[in-house]
């Protein structure tokens, strides 16, 4: 009897959890199991391997997981210092207007025009800010 090369791929847990997922495991699982094990070992597949390699690929994943956890606290590290930068350049921003506003002496200033759009119906169109040199009335 000629062999192909399908049937000399070997059995694996990927294969076994591919199966696993197809079955009615809610129902009665030790029998369902029972009934795998048993058409593993009459097929020559070695249960004990699999286990083996199901235990292989779990301390595997279980290493990715750390890893991601390891990157994944260095990226909040570098997103709490960002944020912190930017609410240092925030801050200078205020001074800096409050500066300059109190330097020119208006009450309203170029500092304080808004550089905002309105959207309209799908439109954008721009919003018109005061003049740098209009006084409000006090």
């Amino acid at each position: 009897m000629k062999r192909g090369p399908e049937s000399t791929k070997r059995y694996g847990i990927e294969d076994v959890l591919v199966l696993l997922r197809e079955l009615p495991l809610d129902q009665n699982p030790e029998l369902v199991m029972r009934v795998v094990r048993k058409t593993l070992e009459s097929k020559e597949v070695r249960v004990d391997e699999l286990v083996a390699e199901a235990k292989t690929t779990v301390a595997k994943l279980e290493k990715t997981i750390e890893t991601e956890r390891a990157t994944i606290a260095q990226l909040e590290r570098e997103i709490a210092s960002r944020q912190s930068t930017v609410a240092k350049l925030a801050k200078e921003i205020a001074e800096m207007k409050q500066a300059g506003q109190r330097l020119s002496g208006d009450t309203i200033s170029e500092w304080d025009r808004p550089s905002v759009m309105r959207l309209e119906d799908g439109d954008i169109e721009p919003i018109a800010s005061p003049e740098p040199g209009a006084r409000k009335s006090r």
